[in-house]
């Protein structure tokens, strides 16, 4: 006899949480200190009880709306990350801490800020991949105070202005000119293209987060994007504007 899976055990059959979630979603903070230049979101570096620290933003500052809108985003973007292989989103979720809810992002160390990294140091390809993510997501708030440079790769950081209105995915043309989509990325992307359990997975878990006509806006507009992309990897603007005249 089969039996019927609850709404939060089917949830768990289809998304695991990555053990670095899991300490994220369960641990205790130990002690806390206000990271500087963390005004916007009222950030705080946590250390979390027995195992590793992270980045608490309740975005205290904002009314209770408006907070919840910057800490959703902020796990949405790592969810995106994840699924569609980007891979530079440290893991993020959503923590209620006392009287406070906030986004709780895994603390990278030894980490430097990208303004204060020679360009050279950074690998081929890691530019590339963050104008890519930012121009899906519609981040409005890159800049080299937002990510982070590690052994010559990307941490992108503080996402929480991203995924605007509905109709922005669907009118806005990207924004960057790359004639070339490096080949480790389209090839994750291709491959979540190609399945459409791991779409469904991820649509469910962003609509937990965020509006779901926002949702879809945004999924329709990685498909158009990844539509765009040919055979050797070359990105077409010019389809991808067309694809995305048709979901209007």
């Amino acid at each position: 006899m089969n039996e019927t899976l609850s709404q939060p055990q089917e949830k768990e059959r289809r998304y695991k949480s990555s053990p670095q979630e899991i300490v994220l979603e369960t641990g205790g903070f130990e002690k806390e200190t206000r990271l500087l230049g963390g005004g916007v979101g009222d950030a705080r570096w946590v250390k979390i009880k027995d195992d590793g620290c992270g980045v608490f933003k309740p975005h205290s500052r904002h009314e209770k709306e408006r907070a919840s809108w910057f800490v959703s985003r902020e796990r949405a973007a790592y969810l995106v990350s994840r699924f569609l292989g980007f891979d530079f989103v440290p893991p993020t979720v959503v923590k209620k801490v006392e009287d406070q809810t906030g986004s709780l992002q895994e603390f990278v160390e030894d980490a430097t800020a990208a303004y204060a990294t020679n360009a050279r140091d950074i690998l081929d390809g890691e530019r590339s991949k963050l104008m890519v993510f930012d121009d899906l997501i519609l981040n409005l708030d890159r800049h080299g105070g937002n990510y982070l440079i590690k052994n010559g790769r990307i941490i992108a950081i503080d996402n929480g202005y991203s995924f605007e209105q509905a109709y922005t995915f669907r009118l806005k043309s990207s924004s960057i000119y790359l004639d070339y989509v490096p080949a480790s990325l389209a090839e994750k992307l291709k491959r979540f293209a190609s399945s459409q359990e791991q779409q469904e997975i991820l649509r469910d878990l962003l609509k937990e987060l965020l509006d779901g006509e926002i949702v879809d806006a945004f999924m329709e507009r990685v498909d158009a994007y990844i539509k765009s992309i040919n055979l050797d990897n070359t990105f077409d603007r010019k389809k991808f504007e067309l694809f995305l005249r048709n979901l209007v």
